[in-house]
């Protein structure tokens, strides 16, 4: 047997985590069944690799349905996201102040039917240790869908980030794009990747994946570098 003064140290940090600048990005593909016991893993403090808590964590294929509002202690959920379409939104923890950016916004975002194939949500946040908002995107793009036009959807991506640009605030994008290029640190070139890279280039962003983590596997099968990222 362990003396109780041992078991404390090792089940209770000696320390609460703090909350960290870091934004944590999940294409979670449905929040719901074990996907809740994971995000709870993601910042329970014997459980979690991080030394801080994350001020957002963004997620992307949510799939929520009508009144299924998801919960996370010591985080407050938004989404600009219909009920019923793939969906977008954040966590952003409680001591965070924010604003969510919704209709009444010159933040633009897909609307009609092209929500099930592209959905964006805006997030302007003051993260701690910055002295000026940030804006954040969380995007999906479904290119494997059977409505998806490349130049169509990509084109909308490219309308909607370019409001976000023009608000002249510091802004990280996050998302699945479901799209390969090698100039992104992926293994081969696709129609949707050399789409991506063009929107890229056309609105001045860098691709902090590639900066960062070179070499990262995104997905782990197929061994995708930038399924997903921004």
């Amino acid at each position: 047997l362990l003396p109780i003064s041992f078991i404390n140290s090792v089940l209770m940090p000696s320390k609460p985590l703090i909350v960290s600048s870091s934004c944590v990005f999940w294409n979670c593909n449905s929040l719901g069944g074990d996907k809740r016991s994971q995000l709870d893993d993601m910042i329970h403090p014997r459980l979690t690799m991080m030394r801080s808590l994350p001020a957002v964590i963004a997620l992307c294929e949510t799939r929520l349905k009508n009144n299924n509002v998801p919960r996370l202690a010591g985080y407050s959920w938004v989404s600009t996201s219909k009920p019923g379409c793939p969906g977008c939104g954040f966590f952003v923890h409680n001591s965070i102040p924010h604003r969510l950016h919704g209709t009444d916004s010159p933040l633009l975002r897909p609307s009609g039917t092209d929500l099930a194939i592209i959905d964006i949500c805006w997030l302007q946040t003051r993260l701690p240790n910055t002295q000026r908002d940030t804006l954040l995107a969380c995007v999906y793009i479904n290119t494997h869908h059977s409505d998806f036009d490349n130049n169509r959807h990509w084109t909308i991506l490219e309308q909607c980030l370019e409001t976000g640009l023009d608000t002249g605030r510091d802004m990280l994008v996050l998302g699945d794009f479901n799209a390969e290029h090698m100039d992104l640190g992926g293994r081969r070139d696709t129609v949707p990747g050399r789409r991506l890279v063009s929107a890229i280039n056309s609105l001045g962003l860098t691709c902090l994946n590639r900066l960062h983590c070179p070499g990262v596997v995104t997905r782990p099968s197929p061994l995708l570098i930038l399924d997903n990222g921004g």
